[in-house]
């Protein structure tokens, strides 16, 4: 991720797991790839884990 938390580059892997091409993704931010997915309530603090851990 660049210093604004948006793909700045990805995997072979990453790509795979997310069913994503390398152009969707770079420049979106993470949390972007997530948008539709059914994740936990309490996802909020990962996100902040990551904003923050760097």
């Amino acid at each position: 991720m660049d210093a604004n938390h948006n793909i700045s580059e990805a995997n072979p892997a990453f790509l795979r797991l997310m069913e994503q091409t390398r152009d969707s993704c770079i420049g979106k931010p993470l949390e972007a790839l997530y948008a539709d997915a059914d994740l936990p309530p309490d996802t909020g603090k990962l996100w902040k884990t990551e904003a923050t851990a760097h």
